[in-house]
């Protein structure tokens, strides 16, 4: 197991959101609306570049024949 951290700026993050399915799936015709209102949060609160972070996990087996 390995955790990182990705800086990504405020427009990255907003269109990661705005590429994301399962969210534009559940949004259906607010989408726009959600993810403009999470550009708004980040705006309002000065994140002008956000760490995010990442967890990756391996599982790994032997073959026994």
């Amino acid at each position: 197991e390995a955790r990182t951290a990705h800086r990504v700026d405020r427009a990255g993050v907003v269109a990661a959101w705005r590429s994301n399915a399962t969210l534009a799936r559940q949004a259906k015709d607010a989408f726009d609306a959600v993810v403009d209102a999470i550009d708004r949060y980040l705006a309002a609160h000065g994140h002008a570049v956000i760490d995010i972070p990442y967890v990756t996990r391996l599982w790994a087996a032997q073959r026994l024949d």
